[in-house]
Formats: C-alpha cells, sequence, structure tokens
C-alpha cells in the first residue's frame, strides 16, 4: 500500500466510523495490511486475553477458538515473562508447541508481541502473533522494536470502547499515523543497510580482480610444478571468497525481498550449452565422468530468466562435484514436455547421498546434511537454498531424491512460456535425405550413446555398427559418425569414403590434431555433443562442398587483433596494470587513464575501437562518461567504440544503468582472462 491509499484509506474510514464493535473489526484489517507492509509476514492474528482463566482469544472471527496459556509452548512463555518472542525455525525450536502455538496455521517462523495495561499491574491483555509459511526471510530485533510501538499507539482502539466518536477517529489517525512512520524508519534502515552492503561488496570485489587476474596471468608463464600448485591453491581460494560473497549477496536480497527476475525471450539449448562447456572441463580435471543429454525437441525460444536459471543449475552441478568422488559420474538431463510446455533439468550424481529425514532441510541456508560436512567438501551452505528461492520466484520446483551412500538427483522443473512463433530447436524435415552410420566401440561411450539417442528422438534412420567388426561402408551411405581412435584404425576406409563425396564428423576427446587429419568434407567435433552443435555439423556438411577449415571454433587464432586500439578507464592503477597486463598479450595498442575526465581528453583526441570502463570513480562514474563518449562519436560522426562497463557493485540496476548509458556489455569483478579474450574478439569480429 503506498502512502497516498494509506492516507486515503485512514481518511475514508474516520468518515465511516460506526458503532465500536464494528470500528474494531474493521480495524484490525487495516492493521494488518499496515504490518504486512513492513514486516515479513504471510498470517497475521490479534489475540484478547482473559487473565482469570488463562485463555487467549482470537479477536475479529466469527468462531473464535481458546487457547489454553497454562500449556507449555511459546504462548504461554510471552505470556508469562511479557517479552516479546521470535523464533525463526519452529522446526528446531523447544520452545515451540505445535497444538497450541501455530493457531491453526502451517508456519515455519513466529513472532509474538504481548499487549501489557496502562494500571500498575502491566497485566497482558493481548498479544499480537504473527507467522511466516514459507521461505528465507527472518524476523529481526527492528521488527520487534517496530511492532512494540504499533501495538502502544493501538491498544485502546483494539481493547476498549470507551471512547466517544469524534475522540477515537483522532486516536485512529494517529495510531495509524505512527503505523505509517514505524514503516518509513524500518524502509530507511533497510535502505541505508543495502547501500553499505552494495558498497562493502564493491570494494571487496575490486581487489579480488586483481588478485585472481594476476595470478592467472602467473599461471601462464609457470613451469615449476610446484609453484602452480601454489597459484592454484590461490586460484581456488579466491574463487571461493567471490562465490561467498556472490552467495551472502543473493541471501540479503532473499531475506529483504529484493530478488527479481528478468524476464526474456532466449534459445534455451545455447543456454544449456553455456553451462556444459564450462562444467565439462572443471569435471575432466577432477577425473568425474560426464554425461550430458539436452533434448533436441525443446523450443527454440522460450520466456524466462535466463541469468537465474543458470544460477540454479551452477548450483546444482557445483554441488554434485564436491560430493561426487574420483571416477564417479554425474549427468545433466534436460527434458521437454511439450503437453504442460515445462522444462525438467536434472543433476543426477553418485556421490555421498543425503539421508532421508535430511532432505527437507538442506534447502534451509546454512545447513548441510552433516556437522561434518563443511569441514570435510567446503561451502556455506547457501547454494541449495538460494536455488530453492530462484525455483519459487521462476514458478517453478526443485526437489531431490536420494539415498545415503547411492547418490543424489535434484530435479528442477520450470515452466518455459514458449512464444507461439517457436518452433523446435531442431527441425527434422531438414534431414529427411541422409544415410548415417556410426560406427562405435564395442563398449560404446557415453558421447556415441547421446548421439544415438539424438537420433531416435528425432526419427531420424541411422545404423549402428559395432568396431569389433570390420567397418564397411555401401555407396548410399553418407554420413559417418565415429570416434578419434576408431578413425586412426580405419584411415584407409575413411580417405576412401570421403573421396566418393562422403562426409564424416571425428568425435574427439582430447586436442591431439595430428594423427587425425583428413582432407575432404570431415568435421572434428570435441565433447561435449549437443544436438544443434551436432545438427549444425550435419548440415554444413551436406550443404557445403569445400570446408576451409577442419579445427574446432574452440582454438583461436588472436594475432589478427594486432593494432587494434583500446582505452583502458579505471581510478584503480592495480586494476590498469592488471588489465595493461592482459591486453599486451594480443599486441593491442593500448591506452590508459586513471579518472574519467582523463579518459575522456584520451577519447576525444584518438579513436579507438574497445572501452573498458570502471563504473565507480571519483568526479564522474563510468555511466556519466559513457553518455559522453555516445555524444563525442555523434559529432566525430565516426565509427562507434564497443564500451564494455566493469562494476563491482552489487546492485542490479546498476548493470540496467551502464547498458542504457550506451555501454555494448557489462562485466562483473572479478573478470576472468577468457572473458577478456573473447570480448575483444566479440569486438572486433563484429
Amino acid at each position: 500500500m503506498t502512502d497516498n491509499e494509506f492516507n486515503s484509506f485512514i481518511e475514508k474510514r474516520i468518515a465511516l466510523l460506526a458503532d465500536a464493535k464494528e470500528r474494531n473489526k474493521d480495524f484490525l484489517k487495516i492493521i494488518e495490511e499496515s504490518i504486512k507492509a513492513f514486516v515479513p509476514c504471510d498470517v497475521f492474528h490479534f489475540l484478547e486475553v482473559d487473565n482469570k482463566n488463562l485463555i487467549a482469544t482470537n479477536m475479529g472471527e466469527k468462531d473464535s477458538i481458546e487457547y489454553q496459556l497454562n500449556q507449555e509452548g511459546i504462548l504461554s512463555q510471552c505470556y508469562e515473562s511479557h517479552q516479546p518472542l521470535f523464533i525463526n525455525d519452529v522446526d528446531r525450536s523447544l520452545l515451540y508447541n505445535a497444538s497450541i502455538d501455530s493457531l491453526g496455521e502451517e508456519i515455519a517462523k513466529v513472532l509474538i508481541i504481548p499487549i501489557l495495561s496502562d494500571n500498575e499491574e502491566k497485566k497482558v491483555i493481548g498479544m499480537l502473533w504473527i507467522g511466516v509459511k514459507k521461505g528465507f526471510q527472518q524476523f529481526i530485533k527492528e521488527d520487534i522494536d517496530n511492532l512494540v510501538h504499533l501495538t502502544k499507539a493501538i491498544k485502546h482502539e483494539i481493547f476498549f470502547n470507551n471512547l466517544n466518536t469524534d475522540k477515537s477517529g483522532e486516536n485512529e489517525y494517529n495510531a495509524l499515523s505512527h503505523c505509517q512512520e514505524s514503516k518509513r524508519t524500518l524502509e530507511l534502515k533497510i535502505e541505508r543497510d543495502e547501500h553499505y552492503f552494495a558498497s562493502t561488496i564493491h570494494e571487496i570485489r575490486t581487489p579480488m580482480n586483481a588478485v585472481i587476474g594476476f595470478m592467472e596471468l602467473m599461471l601462464l608463464n609457470e613451469t615449476n610444478e610446484q609453484k602452480r600448485e601454489y597459484i592454484d591453491a590461490t586460484l581456488k581460494s579466491s574463487g571461493l571468497i567471490v562465490t561467498l560473497i556472490n552467495d551472502a549477496l543473493d541471501m540479503s536480497k532473499v531475506a529483504n525481498g529484493k530478488m527479481n527476475l528478468n524476464k526474456t525471450t532466449f534459445s534455451p539449448m545455447n543456454g544449456l550449452s553455456d553451462i556444459v562447456k564450462f562444467f565439462y572441463n572443471t569435471m575432466k580435471k577432477k577425473s568425474i565422468n560426464f554425461g550430458i543429454y539436452i533434448d533436441p525437441l525443446m523450443p527454440s525460444l522460450i520466456n524466462s530468466d535466463l541469468h537465474r536459471i543458470k544460477q540454479v543449475i551452477n548450483n546444482l552441478l557445483s554441488n554434485a562435484i564436491k560430493f561426487t568422488p574420483i571416477d564417479g559420474k554425474i549427468i545433466l538431463e534436460a527434458l521437454y514436455n511439450k503437453e504442460k510446455d515445462t522444462l525438467k533439468i536434472s543433476v543426477i550424481d553418485t556421490g555421498i547421498g543425503i539421508a532421508k529425514e535430511k532432505q527437507k532441510s538442506i534447502f534451509k541456508p546454512y545447513v548441510q546434511e552433516k556437522n561434518s560436512t563443511a569441514k570435510e567438501y567446503g561451502g556455506t551452505g547457501l547454494g541449495l537454498a538460494i536455488s530453492q528461492q530462484l525455483s519459487i520466484l521462476l514458478n517453478g520446483t526443485l526437489t531431490v531424491e536420494s539415498e545415503q551412500g547411492e547418490g543424489s538427483e535434484f530435479i528442477f522443473t520450470l515452466p518455459c512460456d514458449t512464444p507461439s512463433s517457436s518452433t523446435e530447436e531442431i527441425n527434422a524435415n531438414l534431414f529427411d535425405d541422409i544415410s548415417v552410420v556410426i560406427y562405435s566401440p564395442s563398449d560404446i561411450h557415453h558421447p556415441l550413446e547421446t548421439i544415438q539417442q539424438y537420433f531416435k528422438d528425432l526419427d531420424i534412420n541411422y545404423k549402428h555398427l559395432d568396431s569389433s567388426n570390420a567397418l564397411i561402408l555401401s555407396p548410399d551411405e553418407n554420413i559417418l559418425i565415429l570416434e578419434r581412435e576408431e578413425a586412426i584404425v580405419a584411415q584407409e576406409v575413411i580417405e576412401k569414403f570421403l573421396s566418393n563425396n562422403g562426409h564424416v564428423i571425428i568425435v574427439e576427446n582430447s586436442f591431439a590434431l595430428d594423427d587425425c587429419y583428413f582432407e575432404g568434407s570431415f568435421k572434428l567435433l570435441h565433447n561435449p555433443i549437443l544436438p544443434n552443435t551436432l545438427f549444425n555439423a550435419i548440415y554444413i556438411l551436406m550443404h557445403t562442398e569445400t570446408i576451409e577449415t577442419n579445427v574446432d571454433d574452440s582454438s583461436i587464432d588472436y594475432e589478427y587483433l594486432s593494432g587494434h586500439t583500446v582505452l583502458i578507464i579505471d581510478d584503480s592503477i592495480i586494476n590498469l596494470k592488471l588489465m595493461g597486463e592482459i591486453l599486451k598479450r594480443l599486441n593491442l595498442n593500448i591506452a590508459t587513464a586513471v579518472n574519467a575526465k582523463e579518459g575522456l581528453e584520451l577519447f576525444k583526441n584518438e579513436e579507438f575501437d574497445i572501452v573498458f570502463i570502471d563504473q565507480n570513480m571519483p568526479m564522474m562514474n563510468g555511466d556519466e562518461a559513457i553518455v559522453i563518449m555516445r555524444e563525442i562519436e555523434k559529432e566525430k560522426n565516426g565509427k562507434s567504440a564497443i564500451i564494455y562497463g566493469l562494476t563491482g557493485d552489487a546492485h542490479s540496476d546498476i548493470e540496467e544503468k551502464i547498458i542504457e548509458a550506451g555501454a555494448n556489455d557489462v562485466f562483473t569483478k572479478p573478470i576472468h582472462l577468457e572473458e577478456v579474450y573473447q570480448s575483444i574478439v566479440d569486438a572486433i569480429d563484429n
């Protein structure tokens, strides 16, 4: 309820004052709306206390229920102590008596404020009971302070009917004004706390950017194995700090109800591809087998928040890696349900598993399956809690199925809101004329199993041959798919097949290309193999007479970047040095500035292809400088530079502000070598 709506409601209330009983009933509704505006709660009750019979009764309800105050529980504890009481986890509380204290509601958290009489005895004449059903927001001391202030202001209007109409109208208005003032005070405090927290996060991220960046540079040139181990350990520790910062930030947003969605229309296949490629190499380094199956029948476009979806899947995969031993297995499966228009994403691992009695609590903040888990495996206990909250925001669900010692399966289901214009990701009709042979070892590897499943789901015909037999291809077969090991053995057959206008796709588990090169229409695909990667490769092979390069796109030659100009603007000398060292390796012409004024002067007098600019700087922020840069470009009437904003700020609206100012993209600190290199390539390619 806005302030204007609030005041208007009060004025109408004063004008419509009727008998005392009806006034109290309406007044309770107004108070409930007011309380919910500044205290997180789902349910609300006023209780009237009968001190003689030790009974509390719900006010404002037709069928009032009596609650005994002489039974053990938090109601009786609050009554006896005359003190406010709150419990942020009723399941773990020794005081909480569900049969009495819940007031018939299913709640997770409860806060009770006693309302005392004005006489010397200071008896408890009533109680304000507030409950939260689910979520991660916590009751805090400020909630008690504000509610005590409120109950003092309104108790006469609630519990006594001895005021005349004129006075009661005035008193009611004053009481609600007190309530409104409490709301404003708390909002200001929350705003100050958020600003302080955001500033603190920025101050931590900025030096962490330098730590991680310079460590990555050192690792590139270090050959001593022991030193490499030290650097790698430092990088991992730095990464954990950044993860902790991000988790703490997200939990802060959740607690304050600030976690928002930014829904856009995007390709789910491309989004999942980004995740898979990142985690594939991580698992390979840890000797974990990573199985992947992405439904080729999913829509080409869906409407949701890609960033939040990635965040959930990243948390689930990171969690699986943490608890899966060497030579264990993790499977990521994404299946589309066309009838329900939902995407079901499963992360299955062969890790330590979760005991049945612990499965509900692992989605709570700071909770892990065992007390020893944090010590042995690390982590903050926030990842699953954040993922659960995000799944709710996305109107989806996150559940777990697990047996202790036998691994776990986390199932994340979300609605797609697929646009009517969206088609299936893979158009199977384009492949009606192909005749495919999949040649695999007798102990078939997961990538070739997955490829076979893609063909089955799309109802595209193929033939499977076992490599225990010789590879024999008929003239009407035009596509051969096999792994590199089999390709080396069957080299002569493949060369003959290529010379007869055949097309070959080789699945590569490593990057050793020297012993696996063929002249002709062949494509080398590195794991992981996703449906868009596979069928795009087949389509290109079938429709291109000559292939310019047979090397996978992941191998990039940066030599052609030489000679392009880059401007770096940052008030941190350390970050300037870091960015300079990174970009020197690309033979780029680099200029630097320590503030926006100096940077704008350089931008005005020289031509730059790319600009990296920090957001938080003295005198002028990055977004303000970007606006001026775009005006300078209009005056010059020349080519527009690609501008990348850099920020360590916690507020999500900062990125929007930088983009609105004219930046092409925004990077959140700490940024990594790969991000910088790729941003340069993207800028120059465009």
